[in-house]
């Protein structure tokens, strides 16, 4: 090629510093995700287990679904705070260790 060649990397310009995510979004996201599983879980597999008469119908008045609804949501919401909170410690925990060994 005659005239000057680029080199891509003279070219690209410097990341831009990525922001947190706020805890709200992370919360209500995973809140989201629980919940869409819960419904899907407590109506749409149990449904389709009384269809395959896998599982015999329940009595009038006395529908399990909702139930179990409000237990997988519950149960999901503790699984995720219990892996945060996991996460967060053992990142702290981490950051203290680099830091000990930078101050040595």
């Amino acid at each position: 090629m005659t005239g000057m060649e680029l080199n891509p990397v003279d070219d690209a310009s410097p990341p831009a510093a990525q922001a947190r995510p706020k805890t709200g979004a992370v919360v209500g996201a995973l809140a989201g995700a629980a919940l869409i599983a819960s419904y899907l879980f407590a109506y749409c597999l149990i449904n389709a287990l009384v269809a395959a008469e896998v599982i015999s119908r329940w009595q009038p008045n006395h529908d399990p679904r909702p139930r179990f609804f409000v237990g997988a949501f519950v149960t999901m919401l503790g699984l995720f705070s219990g892996f945060a909170f996991l996460a967060r410690t053992m990142s702290r925990r981490q950051m203290t260790k680099i830091d000990e060994m930078e101050s040595d």
